[in-house]
């Protein structure tokens, strides 16, 4: 169900997504307390103040709670998020390298840069959504033309000179580094909060507002308990958004990788098959 719903919202934009958690969880919150008035505290006999008092510091510690774990959810999802835009970004300077390496060579790195080249559209065209839609996979596609290229520089690497010592180390360097940047994109695709942590929340949630009910909730009181519910909504809100960093309107683009080349994706292949 959560796959489903996490696969769902990004097809909307952001500020819908905000606005209908906020909505939702306003909503929601009122109508549990008043529930939980007619169901079950208007039934009771009339609390003392220390009775008051307990239940006073039991609903603040629910709402205490919630803030923290949601401001530690937060920090985790904005730390993947910001781990995913520097991955990108490293693995488009890597890209640029490997690239500019190859181009130098001429003739003989030409083969390199169109399995590069061809690495980056497989990337963008497959590995992106696979990253963007639960589970998370990365590119079949992707893993075989990195491997050719590894071939390729392998190649390349042979046909260097002794005094090219240097470019034969950079060059394992640079795709190495782009094989590590892309397994670190799918790590930080994967979202570090399980799943049962929002069961648990929901929890918490559902047993703070039913203790907003203890006693008839009046015109303030609604609004009040509303606008807490709402909040709590928001960052909800906040949270679906960027728990993926690949798919949405507030994403990571790999736009960047694409401009690190200088040789174009389509050219064919010395086989002469498209690319």
């Amino acid at each position: 169900m959560l796959d489903y719903l996490y696969n769902i919202v990004p097809l909307v934009p952001d500020v819908v997504v905000l606005l209908v958690c906020g909505a939702v969880f306003g909503v929601l919150g009122l109508l549990i307390s008043k529930a939980a008035y007619f169901l079950w505290f208007s039934h009771w006999k009339t609390p003392t103040s220390h009775e008051d008092k307990i239940a006073d510091t039991v609903h603040a510690s629910l709402l205490g709670i919630i803030a923290f774990f949601l401001a530690l959810v937060t920090t985790s999802d904005f730390g993947s998020f910001n781990k995913a835009d520097s991955l990108a970004t490293t693995e488009a300077l890597q890209v640029s390298r490997i690239d500019r390496e190859l181009e130098g060579l001429g003739e003989l790195g030409l083969e390199g840069r169109r399995v590069l080249a061809r690495y980056v559209a497989h990337v963008v065209e497959d590995e992106w959504p696979r990253l963007a839609g639960r589970p998370q996979s990365l590119s079949p596609l992707a893993k075989r033309d990195l491997e050719q290229l590894w071939r390729e520089i392998r190649a390349v690497q042979k046909r260097l000179g002794p005094e090219m010592g240097s470019l034969r180390s950079d060059l394992s360097s640079l795709v190495a580094s782009v094989e590590e940047a892309r397994i670190g994109r799918l790590s930080a695709s994967i979202s570090a909060v399980p799943d049962v942590f929002w069961i648990m929340m929901m929890t918490f949630f559902v047993a703070a507002s039913a203790l907003s009910g203890r006693k008839v909730i009046k015109g303030h009181g609604m609004q009040i308990n509303m606008l807490y519910m709402c909040a709590f909504g928001l960052i909800v809100g906040i949270n679906i958004i960027i728990d993926n960093p690949f798919d949405g309107q507030t994403s990571v683009k790999p736009d960047r990788i694409v401009r690190a080349l200088t040789i174009d994706p389509a050219l064919p292949a010395a086989d002469g098959r498209a690319q």
